[in-house]
């Protein structure tokens, strides 16, 4: 199944690139270029995957990353910024984010980040899937 990734950047050249390539490699993108647009994609679709610049027009991308992982906590986020601040980064990653790629990035570089989060998901549902196995099983009996 096709993982489904927003791209949220209002750099339209940065935003377009990460699209095609993530969409080449088998992932179905859209893109926003504002956390307000990317709010009401969220609200009507579920995403797999948000990738979010730190400087967004209309708010902060953390402000961002807080607000998606209440409007869809099961969407994981990766921070995307041209400041390479640790303070920053840790400060994302505390606030939920799994990853966080600096600009500038190499186009493989952001696709093995996304792929290792898609798979880290994959596995995450997996063992909480396995997990409640057992349990319904005992009811069932």
């Amino acid at each position: 199944m096709k993982s489904r990734i927003l791209v949220v950047d209002d750099d339209k050249g940065v935003r377009s690139l990460i699209m095609t390539s993530l969409n080449r490699a088998g992932h179905r993108c859209q893109g926003a270029a504002s956390a307000e647009e990317a709010y009401r994609l969220l609200e009507k679709d579920p995403f797999d995957l948000c990738l979010i610049d730190i400087a967004l027009p209309d708010e902060s991308g953390v402000q961002a990353l807080m607000a998606i992982r209440s409007i869809r906590p099961e969407t994981d986020v990766i921070m995307v910024s041209a400041n390479s601040n640790l303070e920053t980064a840790l400060f994302c990653m505390r606030q939920g984010a799994v990853d966080y790629v600096t600009k500038p990035f190499h186009i493989d570089q952001m696709r093995m980040v996304v792929e290792r989060s898609l798979l880290r998901r994959k596995r995450l549902d997996a063992e909480a899937a396995s997990s409640q196995e057992p349990a319904a099983s005992e009811t069932d009996q």
